[in-house]
């Protein structure tokens, strides 16, 4: 009954919370690989500043009426 070619190898059981730390571990190993690729793929240019036309407040009567009805004064 003993056959001589049959290897058993044993592992022991893994804790649930280490397989839960080691799940955890490759994901944040893979999401700083792929932050790191896509730092590299973006440029970044400085902000250039607004038109002095498009601050200006909307056209309708008084500023403070919009910001009042907002709030429920009248």
């Amino acid at each position: 009954m003993d056959t001589p070619n049959v290897v058993t190898l044993r592992l022991p059981k893994i804790n649930w919370q280490i397989g839960a730390l080691i799940l955890v571990a490759v994901i944040a190993a893979f999401q700083t690989f792929q932050l790191a690729r896509l730092k590299t793929a973006v440029t970044v240019r400085p902000a250039s500043a607004a038109p002095a036309a498009s601050a200006a407040p909307a056209a309708g009567g008084s500023s403070h009426q919009g910001l009042e009805g907002m709030v429920g004064g009248c």
